[in-house]
């Protein structure tokens, strides 16, 4: 895993520059709108992280990878009785395809099942 943080503003191969923030907004839509997706999780988050990861936002990570490619982790909590496998598949796609029309470079992107719910259970954090 690389230790290469964005910077608030991230410039692209086109020479654009986009605000970290954009993309993990983007991360995060694209990720809860798969169904299944119960929530992203922030309980990775501690007061540490918010001090010196600042690549960190709502159950996302972003950074660079050594080939400059962007390399994204989401964490997410899913419902009871879905196929897990397929709806990791689901983000993967579902991010690549939004942010690939602005950064070309998109690497990897991982997704940690942090947590699964009962949907007649779940009530929104």
């Amino acid at each position: 895993m690389s230790n290469n943080i964005l910077r608030k503003d991230t410039e692209i191969a086109t020479g654009t520059t986009l605000d970290k923030n954009i993309l993990l907004s983007i991360i995060s839509l694209a990720t809860k709108e798969i169904s299944g997706v119960a929530r992203m999780d922030n309980r990775l988050r501690s007061r540490m992280k918010d001090k010196f990861c600042s690549n960190y936002f709502e159950g996302a990570k972003v950074s660079y990878n050594k080939k400059k490619k962007l390399e994204i982790d989401v964490y997410v909590v899913v419902y009871q009785n879905y196929n897990v496998a397929e709806i990791s598949y689901k983000i993967q796609q579902n991010i690549k395809s939004s942010l690939q029309t602005m950064v070309e470079d998109v690497g990897d992107v991982n997704v940690h099942v942090v947590g699964v719910v009962n949907e007649d259970d779940f009530i929104e954090q």
